[in-house]
């Protein structure tokens, strides 16, 4: 189902996410804002009421708007819902039906690198995705849709048939370089993580076929994208994300479906999560919202570096070269041509010094008072202990 959707739209073949963090990320997909300007920058920021949301722009033009989410960090807590009709979140679940102790054996047979569950829906029953299908069937009018899944984020536990039709070692333990590979040549975690995205797969399978039952498939503009990549065995901390600046945590999926407004196309120029919703205008025929910051698609090819953001640290990226300036002053700098992997840093100052004043200019175009007098955020002591053990079993806190 991902091919297919790809196949069928623009797909953005350097597609980057403005953070590794989900709270910064998703802030900046649903507002074309980075996440300088938006104020949300961690998680655990609270999007300010100041913020328009697509959401709020979609109602306000008389569209019924849903959304729901699997990620605490997008909950009402932190403010996300502004603009939605419906909004569930099952960050914490209570009263879902409880799996058999088969479907609890078969799913702990796949998994060789955790040593506790993750929350129930996550072993098959998403009770968020599934009140989308039914939210979707009671429409009667012009409909925004805002599906978030949350299997392909560690721990890795993939429910059955999915874990299983890849063989994982059963006999435990973190991976490591020596670990045996089965034979596509993935380590047990590898194929724990190709198992979650065969899973979501067929969500998006029964996400399409929701569509298609309304008639709407035809008419739908649909964006396919993920808030973060994920380090595998790429760089320490292994399997991680929100914690690096490398690739593995800033490349991400993005296609752009609209049937009869975009033909089918591979772009190769790079592309920011800010920029889904000017081209979501762009293909409907709508003036750009003056708050987005984000490029169409029919603007010139981008001259100017990406931005990634972690906290108070950034990464300034063309395609060629990457630098990492970070709060405490120290700089990293790759090339991305003869060092994809990022693993040999280089010490040209000139260089470093060069994006170093490329990103204090747009810093200073960029940044509201939102960031500069860093928005209020939500300490953990604040949350409830559900939500607290939420986040503990994803490895947001310990």
């Amino acid at each position: 189902e991902l091919d297919r959707l790809c196949r069928e739209g623009i797909q953005f073949s350097e597609a980057l996410a403005v953070s590794p963090g989900s709270a910064a990320s998703h802030a900046a997909l649903l507002t074309s804002r980075y996440p300088v300007s938006s104020g949300v920058w961690a998680n655990f920021s609270v999007m300010d009421g100041s913020v328009v949301t697509l959401a709020e722009i979609l109602r306000e033009s008389g569209y019924r708007t849903g959304g729901f989410v699997t990620n605490t960090f997008l909950g009402k807590r932190f403010h996300f819902e502004q603009g939605f009709d419906s909004y569930v979140e099952s960050g914490v679940v209570e009263a879902v039906e409880e799996p058999s102790a088969a479907t609890l054996w078969r799913s702990l047979a796949v998994v060789q690198i955790i040593d506790r569950l993750r929350p129930r829906f996550d072993l098959g029953y998403d009770p968020s995705f599934e009140s989308a299908l039914r939210w979707l069937e009671e429409s009667d009018r012009p409909t925004f849709w805002f599906v978030h899944l949350m299997d392909v984020h560690s721990p890795y536990v993939p429910p059955p048939p999915y874990g299983e039709r890849f063989g994982a070692d059963p006999d435990g333990g973190p991976d490591t370089a020596d670990r045996k590979r089965n034979k596509f040549g993935w380590r047990p975690s590898e194929e724990a993580y190709v198992a979650e995205i065969r899973f979501a797969d067929h969500k998006i399978g029964r996400l399409r076929r929701a569509l298609e039952r309304r008639g709407w498939l035809d008419d739908a503009v649909i964006l396919l994208t993920s808030d973060h990549g994920e380090n595998l065995l790429d760089h320490e901390p292994n399997f991680s994300h929100g914690v690096t600046l490398f690739d593995s945590t800033l490349r991400i999926l993005a296609a752009l479906r609209a049937p009869g407004r975009v033909a089918p196309a591979l772009r190769a120029d790079p592309w920011e999560n800010v920029d889904a919703l000017p081209q979501i205008a762009e293909v409907l025929g709508w003036d750009p919202h003056p708050d987005w910051e984000g490029r169409p698609l029919a603007a010139p090819a981008r001259t100017t570096p990406t931005y990634g953001q972690l906290n108070r640290d950034f990464a300034v990226r063309t395609p060629e070269w990457k630098v990492v300036l970070r709060e405490d002053g120290t700089r990293d700098l790759y090339d991305l041509i003869r060092d994809p992997g990022e693993t040999l840093p280089l010490t040209d100052a000139d260089r470093m010094d060069e994006a170093d004043a490329a990103f204090r200019a747009w810093l200073s175009r960029t940044a509201t008072p939102l960031y500069l007098e860093q928005a209020r955020s939500v300490k953990p002591d604040e949350l409830s202990p559900e939500t607290v053990e939420k986040l503990k079993s994803l490895g947001y806190l310990e």
